[in-house]
């Protein structure tokens, strides 16, 4: 139970991680002006979003024999 536990964690950490990036460049984008920052996070957020659930996907299927 706790590898599980903690393979999950680290893939939701990593989402979480993500989405606190973009929340903190997209207001410099508002004051900047500057677009470059809100497709630099956007393309954070995304690939955190693929890192996190892969790694929470790998481990759901490791220790639990399938997805659900």
């Amino acid at each position: 139970r706790i590898p599980f536990g903690k393979q999950v964690g680290l893939g939701t950490i990593i989402i979480g991680a993500g989405i606190i990036i973009f929340s903190i460049l997209s207001p410099v984008t508002l004051y900047t002006e500057n677009n470059i920052f809100t497709l630099i996070g956007t393309a954070i957020l995304i690939g955190s979003i693929i890192v996190g659930i892969i790694i929470s996907f790998r481990a759901m299927i490791k220790y639990n024999k399938g997805i659900f």
